[in-house]
Formats: C-alpha cells, sequence, structure tokens
C-alpha cells in the first residue's frame, strides 16, 4: 500500500525529529565525556549558553556555525557528531567517524544515507547541513 503525501511527510518529520534528537544526546554526552559543563563548552567555543543549549537542545536544528564552535571545543568534529548521530537514528553503530576528505567533502555521504535507508528528506536536511559545513569549514 502506498503511503499518502501527507502520511509520507509525517514519516519524514518523525524520521528527521529523530535524528535531532541523537544528535543532541550524542552532542551532549560527547561534551560530558569530555568534562566539560555547558558552560565551559561555551566559553571554549565563544558561544552563549543558550546556544549550547541550542545543539543539545531536541528542537530546531543549532546553526551551521555554531555547530562547527561547538563540536571543536568538545574535542570532536561535526562531521563525527553528524555520522553518529545518523547511525544511531537508525539503529546502528557507526563503522568509522565521518570525516572530510581532501577537498573538504564528507566521505561518500551519499552511499551512507542511501544505505541506511534515509527518507528524502532526512537525506537532504543531512546533505544540507553538510555542505554549509564544508562552506564553514572553508
Amino acid at each position: 500500500m502506498t503511503a499518502t503525501p501527507a502520511e509520507a511527510e509525517a514519516t519524514d518529520e518523525g524520521e528527521e525529529a529523530a535524528f535531532r534528537a541523537k544528535l543532541a544526546s550524542i552532542a551532549k554526552a560527547n561534551r560530558e565525556a569530555a568534562g566539560l559543563s555547558p558552560g565551559e563548552a561555551a566559553r571554549r567555543a565563544q558561544l552563549s549558553r543558550a546556544a549550547v543549549r541550542d545543539v543539545e537542545g531536541r528542537k530546531g536544528w543549532p546553526r551551521v556555525d555554531t555547530l562547527v564552535a561547538y563540536a571543536r571545543a568538545i574535542g570532536t568534529t561535526p562531521w563525527a557528531l553528524l555520522h553518529r548521530a545518523h547511525a544511531e537514528a537508525d539503529g546502528a553503530q557507526p563503522e568509522a567517524e565521518l570525516e572530510p576528505d581532501a577537498s573538504g567533502a564528507p566521505v561518500d555521504l551519499n552511499a551512507i544515507l542511501l544505505a541506511a535507508g534515509a527518507s528524502e528528506q532526512t537525506w537532504r536536511t543531512a546533505k544540507a547541513l553538510l555542505e554549509a559545513l564544508v562552506a564553514a569549514d572553508s
């Protein structure tokens, strides 16, 4: 049975919300593993505490420059956070951290997302975020 457009949109929104929630919990877990309080992470990233709450919150998306600064402050990369969130949102453990190649492009992003069975909306969201990270990191 084929889903109606409304059902397909609801599924895409649910998958995106699951991905966002995983990103938030992974970001917080990485900060805690680094032994940093939210305030210390904010200070190191030169962000407000509200910006740290945005990254670790489960609603909406953090700004790209905020995610880049946050990841660096807690000793990881935005690539690693996004890759792990994507893998865990799909119920899998990531095989390896996703790192940019020499050109700054994510390593085989299409293959990772398609193999994981990501919906088109989740794929578009992740792709847009990763492309913005490449641009911000340049």
